[in-house]
């Protein structure tokens, strides 16, 4: 079963929003790549002070955000 290893509200285009990481337990074999992936475009909107927090790192290891509404 998926995991979610961390779930935090940070700054996007509408605000704040809450974005889960998942963890794949299956490893790395493909990732999401919707909105809050790895490199999409909506990390642009959060500091790089909260993602030094959030230990934020683009791998392909089988972990990935997803927004949470």
């Amino acid at each position: 079963a998926y995991s979610i290893t961390m779930i935090k509200f940070v700054p996007s285009s509408r605000g704040k929003t809450a974005v889960l990481r998942i963890r794949n337990p299956w490893g790395n074999e493909s990732e999401y790549n919707g909105p809050w992936s790895d490199n999409s475009e909506e990390w642009d909107h959060v500091p790089d002070s909260m993602k030094r927090e959030m230990q934020l790192k683009f791998e392909n290891d089988g972990e990935f955000f997803m927004s949470f509404d």
